[in-house]
């Protein structure tokens, strides 16, 4: 599926009341632990038309769709223009999309796929290169040599269906095990699933009567068996003996002095390539041990391929300027030692006046090397032109110079602890400035699926126990009142009034080792926790429990993208001082996604931090989730079918009878004891 869609494509499958089973935005997880919310998550949540409207203010464009997929209809939505997020939420990017989808046969939901308009309506496609590499023997496996390669690990590529049949330490010894098998005179191409025999009308789909048998009409799959999908692995060998040249070796050997002299300049050390077929390949280029950083290797951190950020903004950068690189730093590196810049390139095959995003190459060099080149530039050029005298150069005090990407984070600055924050939160004054200039775009961002994080303190103290002893007895009184209902429970005295319709399920006690006393919880600020620690330490028997309490809520998240189209391609923009701002000058940088900016130091300024950190958006009403009331006006559709009953139903054992209403003495009397008991320890 990944291979037809493609780049900044997707698919997802939505419900009749909606809802979202599968989507690339759909975020179930925090931390670990399942969202409460998780399976609420609506479509039009998820799918945000770039229109300028504000939370919950959904496009009547992408209602108009959402009511397409809640009716089961097949069709098409061409030309929406789309803001999304990626890369951990800290880029944006605004395309458009066209939308295709069809009802899955005999079930509630609809699938479909969203694909960028342009360079996402075509993929490649390769002859049968196995068959053809087969006929010439020539041995498949061979052109994935040494273990400077890795697959796209929650890709599809040949699995055996019965996975105890053989094991395998890696996805890529997997891989190794089925192209061997190709070579095999009696190798067949299987799939996973058998096709349908019959269509199903969705329409009368209902579930089998009590009287018939239920048959899958699925065959029993013998031991050994496999399955593959062979357009994929088609393309894999394509783009695996189209590389293998390049990769064959773990160390890049230069062609020529030229090559290399500029390759030790900016100290490179990994050049890579990672393919739409879920290949991924890399090769070290320095010899020197130092010169390459130590820890996991590239296509153990970057194996996923089209959905790396880098791999993302190289094809978006090609629709902009199609021979430029896109280089990039970690997110708030700082001054670490082993800062890496990432350089990434799209190639876009051609073929009959038509292209398709195909690979993106690129490099990895050290950062230390190209901000001394920057510097040791850029203190030797003049701001002013036609003034060589003056000292009005980025290694004086009276300016301040930084290198940015299209996304407004810092690539270079004077300032080594810059490099990788938010360009506004150094001089919000002049981000600011360059939005109003429409340099940079602010996009907003919103998230309906956030959580809020709130800092709660318990305390437990004993000393209740001692000033109160009746706590003591009336622990006894709650004790005997528990055995006793456990005893008449057990005898099915009271089976008759409090049984249920549900079974059994298990139940987990987490028994707490303190004495019982007073308790109390409050959300506290830090100032607040740190005064409350110091008064509770002066207090005996006092112990208190700092934890993280999540409660789901909206948030929004402002980004900026450089609005590269409208960038002079030669000269210096130059911006006056203006309201908060300093005077500053912007060049875009040749072939890439960085401009540089100049900042007049000299000048007074107002400090203004812009972040893009997301915000929890307030609203007029009360709190969540009364914002979500308006979504149950949308439109939503009754399932297909009669669901009254089931087949298998009268083969149920574990039933209850909480259906019938008695009234129980032996409950009655428990009840009255236990509310004359409290009554009498309360005075």
């Amino acid at each position: 599926m990944s291979l037809q869609i493609g780049v900044n494509g997707y698919p997802f499958i939505v419900s009749n009341n909606g809802y979202i089973l599968i989507h690339p935005d759909l975020r179930p997880v925090y931390q670990g632990f399942l969202k409460d919310n998780y399976n609420s998550v609506d479509f039009c949540e998820v799918e945000l038309l770039d229109d300028g409207r504000g939370p919950r203010e959904f496009s009547p464009e992408i209602l108009q769709l959402r009511e397409s997929l809640v009716n089961h209809t097949t069709g098409s939505t061409l030309g929406l223009k789309i803001r999304y997020h990626y890369d951990d939420m800290k880029r944006v990017a605004s395309e458009k999309h066209n939308y295709y989808y069809a009802p899955l046969t005999g079930t509630p939901f609809t699938m479909g796929i969203a694909l960028p308009e342009g360079y996402g309506d075509f993929t490649i496609k390769v002859v049968d290169t196995i068959k053809t590499f087969q006929q010439k023997g020539i041995n498949i496996a061979d052109y994935f040599n040494g273990n400077n390669w890795k697959i796209h690990p929650e890709w599809l590529y040949c699995k055996y269906h019965h996975a105890a049949h053989r094991t395998f330490s890696s996805l890529e010894e997997e891989l190794l095990h089925f192209l061997e098998k190709m070579s095999s005179p009696d190798w067949k191409w299987s799939e996973q699933y058998e096709p349908l025999q019959e269509e199903v009308d969705p329409d009368t789909w209902t579930y089998l009567n009590s009287n018939d048998s239920i048959n899958c009409k699925k065959k029993d799959i013998p031991e050994g068996e496999y399955y593959c999908d062979k357009d994929l692995l088609q393309l894999l060998v394509f783009d695996a003996q189209i590389t293998d040249p390049v990769f064959r070796d773990e160390r890049w050997i230069f062609r020529n002095k030229e090559e290399q002299e500029l390759l030790e300049n900016y100290n490179v050390t990994l050049r890579f390539v990672a393919t739409q077929s879920g290949l991924t390949r890399w090769e070290h280029v320095q010899e020197n041990e130092d010169s390459v950083i130590k820890g996991a290797e590239f296509g153990d951190l970057h194996k996923h391929t089209i959905e790396e950020a880098w791999y993302k903004s190289a094809v978006l950068q090609h629709e902009i300027e199609k021979d430029s690189f896109v280089f990039s730093v970690p997110f708030g590196a700082g001054d670490r030692d082993d800062i890496l810049v990432t350089g990434s390139h799209a190639i876009f095959p051609r073929d009959g006046g038509l292209e398709a995003p195909g690979s993106v190459v690129g490099l990895q060099f050290h950062h230390s090397k190209m901000r001394s080149r920057f510097l040791s530039i850029t203190s030797k050029i003049h701001v002013r032109e036609g003034c060589p005298t003056c000292t009005d150069t980025c290694g004086s005090e009276e300016w301040e110079c930084y290198v940015i990407d299209n996304n407004g984070y810092v690539v270079i600055s004077e300032n080594l602890n810059d490099t990788g924050r938010f360009f506004g939160e150094i001089e919000g004054a002049v981000m600011e400035a360059m939005k109003i200039e429409k340099i940079f775009r602010k996009i907003p961002i919103w998230d309906y699926q956030a959580l809020r994080l709130d800092e709660v303190i318990k305390i437990t103290s004993a000393a209740s126990i001692l000033m109160t002893p009746l706590y003591h007895l009336g622990w006894l009184v709650q004790w005997v009142i528990g055995e006793m209902i456990w005893l008449l429970y057990q005898t099915s005295l009271l089976a008759g009034g409090w049984s249920s319709a549900s079974p059994s399920l298990p139940v987990e006690v987490i028994y707490e080792d303190y004495e019982l006393g007073e308790e109390f919880e409050e959300d506290s600020s830090k100032e607040e926790r740190e005064r409350m620690e110091e008064k509770l330490s002066k207090m005996p028997n006092v112990t208190f429990i700092v934890y993280n309490e999540s409660t789901p809520c909206d948030q929004k998240a402002f980004l900026y993208m450089l609005q590269q189209n409208l960038l002079p391609r030669d000269g210096v923009y130059k911006k006056n001082a203006s309201h908060c701002s300093r005077p500053f000058h912007l060049r875009h940088i040749p072939y890439s996604n960085l401009v540089l900016v100049v900042v007049e130091t000299l000048y007074p300024t107002c400090y203004r931090r812009l972040s893009v950190a997301p915000m929890e958006v307030y609203y007029n009403y009360s709190k969540y989730p009364c914002q979500k009331v308006q979504l149950n006006e949308l439109p939503r559709r009754k399932r297909m079918g009669c669901f009254s009953d089931h087949p298998q139903e009268v083969d149920i054992k574990m039933c209850g009878d909480g259906n019938v209403a008695s009234l129980s003495l032996a409950a009655l009397f428990l009840s009255s004891l236990v509310l004359t008991t409290v009554q009498v320890l309360g005075h």
